[in-house]
């Protein structure tokens, strides 16, 4: 009799962890598929953008913000005589269509417009244009921006020795990654001009592209012109 109790308690215990396991195991499945759905589809939306930014002020979560006020002056005075660029440079408004970026290994950085400031409503049409930095050919640091969850989602896979293609208005440029950096997003320094009269590229994102909570460190290719225009010479020979 005690060995048939027991065969019934070991039954009852089988049948009851053959319906708590697939329910498990379903939990698990229906998680994973919507951290999935999340990061790759919803998230990845202009709508979701919107949405999530219930703070209209704050748009550091997209990128570094540089004072409002000092970036407006500055915005206007380019509209108004395009201030610090050499005769025959033309004239770019603030959001403008002014370049096509390509980045070799890439799916998603294929002929991607490229605007004339970084405004968060800017960004979510194309990549943003730092105006706090130098167009490219013209000396100095050229910075680009754009969302991890959009364009900029594989930037953070790639390595030194990648080709990126700037086809402007005024001509087309190569450059060539020479280093990547990850930094804070208070730290704005990496993303203004440094005042020399090198060539540099530098695009960055939000980082890491994995991250479920607000990501406040920057991933960017640092890049070597190879190719395109030098304006440096005419701007030289202005001061002259």
């Amino acid at each position: 009799m005690e060995h048939i109790e027991n065969k019934k308690n070991n039954s009852a215990a089988f049948k009851v962890f053959a319906l708590v396991v697939p329910f498990i195991v379903f939990s698990i499945a229906i998680v994973l598929l919507t951290l999935w759905l999340f990061n790759n589809v919803i998230a990845s939306s202009s709508i979701y953008h919107l949405l999530a930014n219930s703070n209209p002020g704050d748009k550091t979560a997209a990128y570094v913000e540089i004072d409002d006020v000092y970036k407006e002056e500055l915005k206007q005075q380019n509209l108004k005589d395009n201030f610090g660029t050499p005769e025959g440079f033309p004239l770019i408004s603030y959001g403008q269509e002014w370049a096509r970026l390509t980045i070799e290994g890439t799916d998603r950085v294929q002929n991607v417009k490229v605007n004339a400031g970084d405004s968060y409503d800017l960004m979510l049409k194309a990549v943003g244009f730092n105006y706090n930095t130098q167009y490219p050919g013209l000396g100095g640091k050229t910075v680009l921006c754009g969302h991890v969850k959009q364009e900029f989602k594989e930037l953070e896979t790639l390595d030194v020795g990648t080709k990126v293609y700037l086809n402007t208005i005024y001509g087309d440029y190569v450059f060539e990654v020479y280093d990547t950096v990850i930094f804070n997003e208070k730290d704005y320094q990496y993303v203004m001009d440094d005042g020399t009269l090198e060539n540099v590229l530098m695009i960055y994102t939000c980082y890491p592209y994995a991250s479920t909570t607000r990501r406040t460190q920057r991933f960017a290719l640092m890049c070597k012109m190879i190719s395109g225009k030098d304006w440096t010479e005419a701007i030289t020979n202005e001061d002259n």
